[in-house]
């Protein structure tokens, strides 16, 4: 009797762990499926920004309610973008493949619209925005550091933000460049490749090494490893 009692709870307890299975593949495979209807699906047949079928998909695969549509204005995400619960994507925001952004981090394209290009990542608590008519690129392989403000500015490829830095309206940043933690860049500004700057407001303080460029690469493409592992291992305790 004992042995037959015994073989019943090992046999609800395998049922449980099947149920608990099934449950995390589901989730997975919204994820999924929102990265192959994203793939697959004919750019010239959605509307610009994404449109409400994007939109829809994208509420119900990242946590938190974090893309919003304004009016007529959609985000349009590629489909290998990690979005961290908690940021906000509102309106007219484009992000390219393998891009990020982090927890409590901004991005509101409601004046003009927010770019940001492959393999960027925009890190925890940043805020990207604009002036009426103005609008914020990313290039790729761009670091944009904690708590940092872009304001309606352009960045090119491999540029670092450290934490903290603010760059204003009309600012050109060459690249292969890193703007050291903390540092402001008014407004209209604009520097010649591969320089340090630093300081408020920023001036260039030296030129790039090679291994400084190679670092500003290598930050990004660990950030790109970095949502990999979030979108994969990332679960509530």
């Amino acid at each position: 009797m004992n042995d037959i009692v015994d073989q019943d709870i090992r046999s609800a307890r395998l049922n449980f762990r099947d149920t608990a299975d099934v449950i995390r593949e589901a989730v997975y495979a919204r994820s999924s499926a929102l990265r192959r209807f994203l793939a697959t699906r004919q750019r010239a047949a959605r509307p610009k920004h994404g449109g409400p079928e994007t939109l829809d998909l994208l509420k119900r695969a990242t946590p938190g309610g974090v893309v919003y549509r304004l009016g007529s204005l959609y985000p349009e995400l590629a489909e290998t973008v990690f979005v961290a619960d908690g940021a906000r994507i509102i309106g007219q925001v484009t992000m390219g493949p393998e891009s990020s952004v982090w927890f409590g981090a901004v991005m509101r394209g409601d004046n003009g619209p927010i770019r940001i290009g492959n393999g960027s990542n925009v890190q925890d608590c940043a805020i990207l925005h604009s002036h009426p008519g103005g609008s914020v690129a990313l290039g790729a392989f761009v670091s944009v550091g904690h708590q940092s403000i872009i304001h309606g500015c352009t960045i090119a490829d491999r540029v670092l933000i450290g934490m903290h830095a603010v760059i204003m309206d009309g600012v050109e940043l060459a690249e292969d460049t890193i703007v050291a933690a903390g540092s402001v860049i008014p407004m209209h500004k604009k520097f010649p490749p591969g320089v340090l700057l630093q300081g408020a407001p920023a001036k260039v303080v030296r030129q790039l090494s090679s291994a400084d460029i190679e670092y500003i690469e290598r930050n990004a493409l660990e950030y790109v490893e970095r949502s990999r592992r979030y979108a994969r291992e990332l679960a509530r305790a």
